[in-house]
Formats: C-alpha cells, structure tokens, sequence
C-alpha cells in the first residue's frame, strides 16, 4: 500500500480512479491542500486574482460535515481535486442575501452545491477531468439541485462552462444560466438518465474511472476551476 493510499484509508484499488471524501482526516486533507496550491501557484502570473484557496479559506471547508471531496488519483498520486459545499455559510465570499432571494428552496433544503475549487495537474487525463464532474453533476441530479460555479477565466478554464454543461446534459435534464456577474454559472440538474461513476453515498467511497475518454484540445493541457 502507497502512503498517499494509506492516508486516504484506500488498500488496492483501480489505477485511475475517482474517490468521494467528506471531513477527510488531517493527513488526507493536508495532501488536498498542497496539491491544490500547487496546482494554483503554477499559474499565479497568470490572472490579478489568486486562482486558489488561501489556507484560511480551506480550512474551514475540509473540516465541515458539508463539504464534499472528489479527488482523482493515477496509480498511487492524487492529481486533481473538486470541492464542492453546500453550506454558503461557509464560503466566506458568497452573498447569503443573494442566494436566499434567488434559490430560497434550494437554499434551505442544502441541494445548493457551491464548487470550491477544480483543479488538476498538467498533463491529467481528460477522463479523469471528466470523472470529476460527473460525480459532482450525478450526485445534484440525484436529488434535483443546482451547482453554482465561478470561472476566473484563463487560456486554462475558458472551456469549463462549455465541458459541464455537456456532462450535465449528457447525464440529466440540465438548465445553465449566467448569474449577475458574469463570471459566476448556475448548472441546475436534475432527472438523472445515466450514472457512469456509481459512487456511493457516505463518508468515503471509491470507483475505477470508464474507459471512455475526451479529445485533449476540449480540454486544454492544465485546467483550474476556482472561487
């Protein structure tokens, strides 16, 4: 067993492979953090805003019940992450006011999924790219809710909009809509029609990644989706 599989609490397990993780323990959470910065650091002269998450921002996240870890490992390395709340509570930068105006039901019921950060390394493969969305898209359409999305737009992400509309209509009944600032993307999802991943629900489950696969140009050759 790798030690990057020990902390994830994972024996054998399929090459390529998508894990879902909520309240990760210290070590696991602590290997997402500094492959998340970095991810980020690596395109820092890249855009006036930092990409990534601070330290004080992460934190708070890992450590809460409502956070939900998809993380893509290849063989024993972790090579991309999505992070995913639904507690705008604690995402310190989002307008409550805003979201209880606009989605009161979703709000209050917690199938409002705010995307934290999505990020991989150089050179991932695109079905792991892809593997990462879909969990997110099949766990909101299980129950009929909505991810809201900021896309800090690079030469990196610009496609990002464009690929998880495509996986949320592929799999569900989908509705993509540009909030007020235009960087900001509501995916509304529902009525699953197709499952590829089958993850479990829970604190941890894991899957080996389908085999199907992306053209590399749909993609980009590093991909970075943050708040």
């Amino acid at each position: 067993m790798s030690t990057e599989q020990a902390k994830s609490g994972v024996g054998a397990a399929p090459a390529q492979r998508i894990e879902r993780v909520v309240q990760p323990n210290p070590e696991l959470a602590e290997l997402i953090f500094q492959k998340h910065t970095e991810i980020f650091d690596a395109v820092r002269d890249e855009h006036p805003l930092y990409q990534g998450l601070y330290r004080k921002d992460y934190d708070p996240l890992a450590a809460s019940p409502d956070t939900t870890f998809y993380l893509a490992w290849n063989n024993d390395k972790l090579v991309g992450h999505l992070i995913a709340s639904n507690n705008i509570a604690d995402v310190r930068w989002l307008s409550d006011a805003y979201f209880e105006k606009h989605y009161p039901n979703k709000l209050a019921a917690k199938k409002l999924h705010f995307v934290a950060s999505l990020g991989v390394d150089n050179g991932c493969s695109p079905k792991l790219v892809t593997g990462l969305i879909d969990a997110l898209v099949v766990a909101i359409a299980r129950e009929g809710g909505v991810a809201i999305a900021e896309f800090r737009m690079t030469k990196h992400n610009a496609r990002l909009p464009v690929l998880i509309a495509g996986r949320s209509t592929s799999l569900a009944e989908a509705t993509v809509r540009r909030l007020p600032s235009e960087q900001f993307f509501a995916f509304e999802v529902a009525n699953l029609r197709d499952d590829p991943l089958n993850l479990r629900e829970g604190v941890r489950s894991i899957v080996e990644v389908p085999g199907w696969d992306l053209p590399a140009k749909i993609l980009g050759s590093t991909i970075q989706l943050t708040s």
